[in-house]
């Protein structure tokens, strides 16, 4: 019951936003959210269970168990059917909705076998409850891996045809394709300009990855030509905007070069016009 009241509210996402579901690392962090959510509105009802039947010490011991013990079982669990829901998202048709009901029986079924274990098996059974959720936590983090993986070669693969505009260039796509180096960038924009400096970098970031998204949603017929000219020219004016903004170097003759960026060894970037 409870993994079907979570994973109705993600078939919601699904019906109504389903351009918000990029891919499976957008399904893990909209499950968690609703899971946490459903959690903390749980625990709530615990707590003050344990405090009315059996005082402070009833209250002491709930908090530990299901705030520090076990505070990641609910988003774990849902993050399956939020797997699901984001293939679907991009898939669609009869293969979704057997990768949807294959989710949410997965969900049901590990929840049902935490609480088993860990309410019914003692030390034993709470040592197994325990191995299942790592074993689930270390599956979702490959998944968000390979994602981030795919979403690099998503930018590297629709982003270069910008350069012809001054929007971007193979240092900034380097750059975007290591979360090390994007942080490097944000240290450098900051350092040579201020937090405004550090917040242009940041929307360029965001930018540039929603420009490789939204190629990549076109490419499966998931948006019509005017949204996604509509988004395309929004994505760009924000990325021509911010690189407005921070320090760039430059490239250009005639102008003085600024300070080099350094995910990028001596690669300068052209100067845009002002």
């Amino acid at each position: 019951m409870e993994e079907t009241a979570k994973g109705l509210v993600l078939l919601g996402l699904l019906w109504f936003r389903r351009q918000e579901l990029d891919g499976p690392t957008d399904g893990i962090i909209y499950a968690s959210m609703v899971g946490l959510g459903f959690a903390m509105s749980e625990n709530v009802s615990y707590y003050l269970a344990a405090l009315e039947e059996n005082g402070a010490q009833g209250l002491a011991a709930t908090l530990v168990l299901r705030a520090v013990l076990s505070p990641f079982a609910h988003p774990l669990f849902t993050s399956l059917i939020g797997i699901a829901v984001a293939y679907a998202a991009q898939r669609g048709g009869a293969v979704g909705v057997v990768v949807i009901v294959i989710g949410w029986i997965g969900a049901m079924l590990l929840h049902g076998l935490w609480n088993g274990f860990a309410s019914f098996g003692g030390l034993g059974g709470l040592a197994i409850a325990y191995l299942l959720l790592m074993i689930l936590l270390i599956v979702e983090i490959i998944v968000i891996f390979r994602d981030r993986r795919r979403i690099v070669g998503l930018i590297q693969h629709y982003l270069p045809p910008y350069e012809r505009n001054g929007l971007i260039n193979q240092a900034d796509i380097f750059m975007l394709s290591s979360l090390r180096r994007r942080r490097q960038a944000r240290a450098w924009a900051k350092a040579h300009g201020g937090r405004a400096g550090a917040r242009a970098m940041i929307d360029y970031q965001v930018a540039s990855t929603e420009l490789g998204l939204l190629h990549a949603r076109a490419a499966r017929g998931g948006v019509d030509e005017e949204t996604f000219r509509a988004q395309q020219r929004s994505l760009a004016d924000l990325m021509a905007y911010a690189r407005m903004s921070f320090p760039l170097p430059c490239a250009a003759s005639g102008r003085s070069p600024g300070p080099a960026v350094p995910w990028a060894g001596q690669a300068r970037a052209p100067c845009p016009t002002r």
